[in-house]
């Protein structure tokens, strides 16, 4: 894949911590920015030059466990670094692409800002009340009390319509900001699906 290839691929943003290991054994922390099947983009205090191959090792959310693979420092900037994958092993890319796939349909999927009540569980921590900032049929960005970060399994419960109708939503954090937490639904049975993004339709419909 060339350079342009590269830049030009689906890329998920993401706020995941990372670890670069130099050949030189040399370790080195930072922080994920967004995420390819081709490569990622990393913000880091260090003095890598471009060309510099490195092995970068990310906890993926969404109980995909560790990905561990050989990169290239492509371009820098004072910000941060590119990272191009040497030769992605297609068992690293599989576990990547599911979670650019969910970002992209979240990027594309209409969205209604009615704040909507809910309720969040995160296993040993409990459950708090909050309310979205946003909502689509893949994912809800949420206001919540509860102490939430990136790669966190939780439960997003909601009525879309008369009590006793809940709708129990299993979602991973993908990332935590200043207006609230970005829950990404995942393993969403069809029908729950359906009923989801026909309850975000009545909504968009509300607010036209």
């Amino acid at each position: 894949m060339s350079g342009r290839d590269r830049r030009g691929a689906e890329r998920a943003r993401a706020d995941w911590p990372l670890t670069i290991e130099t050949f030189d054994r040399r370790v080195i922390t930072g922080q994920v920015l967004d995420v390819s099947t081709s490569g990622m983009r990393v913000r880091t205090a260090s003095d890598l030059p471009v060309g510099a191959a490195v092995t970068v090792r990310v906890a993926l959310p969404q109980g995909a466990d560790r990905l561990e693979v050989v990169a290239r420092v492509a371009r820098r900037t004072s910000e941060d670094l590119a990272l191009d994958f040497i030769g992605l092993p297609e068992t690293e890319a599989r576990r990547v692409k599911p979670l650019v796939s969910a970002w992209e349909a979240r990027r594309r999927a209409p969205r209604v800002h009615t704040p909507v009540p809910v309720s969040i569980e995160k296993r040993m921590d409990g459950s708090a009340r909050g309310e979205t900032v946003d909502l689509s049929a893949f994912a809800a960005r949420v206001a919540t009390e509860l102490a939430l970060q990136p790669g966190d399994l939780v439960t997003l419960s909601l009525s879309p319509a008369a009590p006793g109708t809940t709708l129990t939503l299993p979602a991973v954090v993908w990332d935590v900001g200043s207006t609230g937490s970005l829950l990404v639904f995942v393993n969403l049975p069809r029908s729950d699906f359906g009923r989801l993004g026909a309850y975000v339709s009545s909504l968009l419909q509300r607010e036209s």
